[in-house]
């Protein structure tokens, strides 16, 4: 009996090709779930972006990489489970009933407390529980891709870690395109996250999603600056193209090289007539960023 526990607890629902994206089910939330919580994704996300060859060529084919989590500056991401809180004496009984119930099993005795369950099974269902996790948080870390965003564009650190120190871009995109409409919030926590064992086995399908997504939707409260937004592709170290009006406004940091600056307005103004640009200022009494819109004319473009 306790090795069909383990097969039946190490069986994960998944899905794939939702909308046009191979998508791991519990990455995402179905076409009728995402609809009754769009109103809580914002109109308009931003990407931090350091400007290098890699950035030019994303930004001239409207690409979008899904890099591995095991890259990401913080360590926890994507793995931190608290297994131990999980596995409750009630978890545990109410796994094995479920699972006698599924294999239409009648039990010789009653089953009311942890003591009622024999403890080969109490031992398979925890190994087998551990295993289970082990495996999802090593496919998460190394063979899933994620993109991130923020809701907030005049960061001061998110300028300086993830934009180059200022010598950067900050991408401005609709979420009303593909993939954007994906979009997952991040929370942030003080402890680890705890699933429910019980629905991740036996729930539905939109119960199966939320309990499995907490672990890699999870980060510690020093990062809730960030305000973070993620997207997750069943694919790691891809490329994604982008509808080209997806793309609203490019930001330029502070201490962006106006030679950089050029190249990528004339880069995107060969993708986009809608395109708008704008550079960041220094608020002179406070701590704070702004941004002014330019128009950018070509030298060739001016009349001499």
């Amino acid at each position: 009996m306790s090795g069909s526990i383990i097969e039946s607890v190490l069986q994960v629902k998944q899905v794939q090709n939702v909308d046009g994206l191979h998508l791991p089910l519990f990455c995402v939330i179905r076409n009728r779930a995402n609809k009754e919580r769009r109103y809580m994704v914002p109109e308009h996300l931003y990407k931090f972006q350091k400007l290098n060859e890699q950035t030019l060529r994303n930004l001239k084919n409207d690409i979008l990489y899904f890099s591995v989590p095991a890259s990401f500056n913080d360590p926890f991401d994507c793995s931190a489970l608290n297994l131990n809180a999980m596995f409750t004496d009630n978890t545990v009984i109410e796994i094995f009933r479920r699972y006698l119930h599924d294999k239409n099993i009648q039990a010789d005795f009653q089953i009311n407390s942890i003591k009622d369950v024999p403890q080969k099974d109490v031992d398979q269902i925890y190994q087998a529980s551990e295993k289970l996790f082990k495996e999802r948080q090593d496919e998460l870390l190394n063979k899933r891709g994620c993109t991130c965003f923020s809701a907030n564009n005049t960061n001061i650190l998110l300028w300086s870690h993830y934009a180059d120190g200022h010598r950067g871009i900050c991408l401005k995109f609709d979420t009303s395109f593909e993939p954007f409409t994906k979009v997952k919030k991040v929370d942030y926590r003080l402890d680890f996250p705890s699933v429910n064992l019980v629905k991740m086995m036996f729930g539905n399908s939109d119960e199966v999603i939320e309990e499995a997504s907490k672990p890699i939707l999870s980060k510690y409260k020093c990062w809730d600056y960030e305000e973070e937004w993620r997207i997750f592709h069943l694919e790691p170290n891809k490329e994604y193209v982008y509808p080209v009006e997806a793309l609203n406004s490019v930001y330029f940091g502070l201490n962006v090289n106006p030679a950089d600056l050029e190249i990528v307005c004339l880069v995107l103004q060969g993708q986009s007539k809608n395109i708008k640009f704008y550079r960041a200022l220094k608020d002179k009494s406070k701590y704070s960023l702004s941004f002014e819109e330019f128009t950018y004319t070509p030298y060739i473009a001016i009349p001499k």
